[in-house]
C-alpha cells in the first residue's frame, strides 16, 4: 500500500500541475491573441482616420492657377 501511495501521489501531482499549466497556457494564448486583435483594430481605425484627414487636406488645398 505504501508503495502504491509513493507512486500515485507524484502521478496525481503531475496531472494536477499539467492541468494547471494547460489552463495557464490557454489563458496566456488568449491574452496574447486579444492584445493583438485590439492593436489591429486600433491600427485600422488610426489608418482610416489618417486617410480621411489626408483626403480632406488635399480637397481644401488651394490649387495654383
Amino acid at each position: 500500500m505504501l508503495q502504491f501511495a509513493a507512486v500515485a501521489v507524484p502521478v496525481l501531482l503531475l496531472r494536477v500541475l499539467d492541468l494547471i499549466m494547460d489552463k495557464l497556457l490557454i489563458d496566456v494564448i488568449v491574452v496574447v491573441c486579444m492584445t493583438c486583435f485590439i492593436c489591429c483594430v486600433v491600427g485600422q481605425i488610426f489608418i482610416f482616420c489618417m486617410d480621411k484627414k489626408e483626403k480632406n487636406d488635399k480637397k481644401n488645398k488651394v490649387q495654383p492657377i
